[in-house]
């Protein structure tokens, strides 16, 4: 096992193809293998880790894309903050030989927890390089209200894009509009309408500015049905062909007892009016171990991984690609965790006790365990801070480190521990 605090994550892209059927750009087709997965809020709204009674970590997904023949090999390392936010994503490539390098995202937080900005760089040797930052903002209930994307161009940002939203009673949303950044003014591309029964989504409507006419027009839609349960179970769409609504593209999602999605299907159809599978997408779980008892990355970045909510254990998610009936392109990643414990208190499966814990005022904490030699230190984000061989009385120097949540990595003949300590 890597004696890390840094998690793992394969890097995997999917895109829905409609096959020879139209060459109209669709904008709703990419929404609706999300249309499970509405983020209205960018907050990080589960309990507290260094609080909660979680009692496994998710610390590293492998998994293999293959392609033509090709086999390819990614992953995603995770850093934190001081609150156990998570503060960067880096992607790396070139498992098999020397791994290195490729994508990071950097994230900055409200007070609150909310994000403020996701800002992302390529790597270029020796330097990172930004490429595009996104901006969000919120209402006085934590309802993400704006986000904009900026490009980096001629060392600095340049507006791009933006999205804006509206919400019903319930923070349902009800309508987005999107917008180009044009001679430094925003100038209205689309706007999508979400038509709910009750509670119950059933359509998606999107409209289109006609710079003409000055006005918009209903180019796209979507029928959503919904199972007993409110849970989305097909959603069709319809574009707009001289003067009728043709069929052309649709989802089919599943599900299991505790609500998690199963499997989802998106299927397209053919010249002569048949439904051909296109690509399908497969998620496993152990429904005895609740989401809320992980600590995962961030639950609302796993869930826009999965574009579902999620309410148990994630162990497998496989994707499947189509071609004339025959899988061309797969990808299978499985989910990994470990024991770990987000109190302060002592974890004692090598009879170990480390104390004071807390740090506040003391300059060094003492160790309980005379078979052990040799400890290492990590900080939130997985950088080695502290190393050294342990002397008979157990002490620990701490006056150099700075405040903040630490990983006290310890290893002996009988197995290794992973201790949470923090210091005031």
């Amino acid at each position: 096992m890597k004696k890390t605090v840094s998690l793992c994550l394969i890097l995997m892209t999917t895109s829905i193809v409609i096959g020879q059927v139209s060459t109209h750009h669709s904008i709703l087709k990419s929404k609706m293998l999300s249309i499970n997965y509405s983020p209205i809020s960018n907050k990080n709204t589960r309990v507290d880790r260094r609080t909660a009674n979680v009692t496994e970590m998710l610390y590293e997904e492998t998994g293999t894309l293959i392609s033509s023949g090709r086999t390819f090999d990614e992953r995603k390392t995770f850093g934190y903050n001081g609150d156990e936010r998570i503060a960067e994503i880096i992607s790396w490539a070139n498992l098999n030989s020397t791994p290195t390098q490729s994508y990071k995202t950097v994230y900055s937080y409200s007070k609150k927890g909310e994000i403020l900005s996701t800002t992302s760089s390529n790597f270029n040797k020796p330097n990172w390089e930004f490429t595009t930052k996104i901006e969000y903002e919120y209402d006085s209930i934590s309802n993400r209200k704006e986000q904009r994307t900026s490009n980096w161009r001629n060392q600095k940002w340049e507006l791009s894009h933006k999205s804006t939203f509206s919400f019903g009673p319930n923070r349902e949303v009800l309508n987005e509009t999107y917008s180009l950044w044009r001679n430094n003014q925003w100038v209205e591309e689309w706007k999508q309408d979400n038509i709910y029964q009750g509670n119950e989504l059933t359509q998606l409507i999107v409209y289109e500015w006609d710079k003409n006419q000055k006005q918009y027009t209903q180019t796209e839609k979507a029928l959503v049905k919904t199972n007993s349960k409110g849970l989305v179970i097909e959603a069709e769409l319809f574009v707009q062909d001289s003067t009728q609504w043709v069929s052309q593209f649709k989802i089919t999602f599943e599900y299991d007892s505790k609500k998690n999605q199963t499997r989802n299907s998106e299927l397209y159809k053919d010249s002569i009016g048949n439904w051909i599978k296109n690509t399908e997408s497969i998620f496993a779980y152990d429904t005895t171990v609740d989401i809320n008892d992980l600590a995962i990355p961030n639950q609302k970045y796993f869930e826009s991984t999965f574009l579902s909510p999620i309410y148990s254990k994630p162990l497998k998610y496989t994707s499947l690609e189509y071609s004339e009936g025959q899988v061309y392109e797969s990808t299978e990643s499985n989910y990994k965790y470990k024991g770990f414990e987000t109190a302060v208190e002592d974890i004692n499966n090598l009879d170990v006790t480390v104390y004071p814990n807390p740090v506040n005022d003391a300059k060094f904490i003492k160790i309980d365990n005379t078979s052990i030699s040799e400890v290492e230190i990590y900080n939130s984000i997985g950088k080695l801070v502290y190393k050294n061989l342990i002397t008979q009385k157990g002490i620990i120097d701490m006056e150099n480190i700075i405040p903040g949540v630490y990983f006290l990595y310890i290893n002996n003949s009988h197995g290794n521990q992973t201790i949470k300590i923090i210091k005031n």
